[in-house]
């Protein structure tokens, strides 16, 4: 799973690994999605990783889609925004913490 880092470079290099057989990307913004999958530099950058059949964007606060999901995750992959407002904050709280590790697999 992928928090922020938004451009697709993560996806991009966890792609070079046969093990890997799913990756979860939470995008705050429906806008950077769409930038990440259409704009030719970025697309060049990451590898047009956002459409390989493995990566499923799930766009949504953080947190919130996070508290969404049932799944539990392998590895977790955080790119975190500053916290600069209440909603970034919230991502640096115990309470966030806490639901992150309820996602990850032991």
């Amino acid at each position: 799973m992928i928090i922020g880092g938004s451009e697709g470079v993560i996806e991009r290099e966890l792609l070079k690994y046969n093990g890997v057989e799913n990756i979860v990307h939470i995008f705050s913004s429906a806008g950077i999605l769409e930038a990440a999958r259409e704009n030719e530099i970025l697309r060049t950058l990451n590898g047009n990783s956002l459409e390989n059949s493995k990566v499923r964007a799930i766009v949504g606060e953080e947190f919130n889609a996070l508290e969404d999901l049932g799944e539990g995750f392998d590895a977790v992959f955080l790119d975190l925004p500053s916290p600069f407002g209440a909603s970034e904050g919230r991502l640096y709280s115990r309470e966030f913490l806490s639901l992150l590790r309820k996602r990850i697999n032991p």
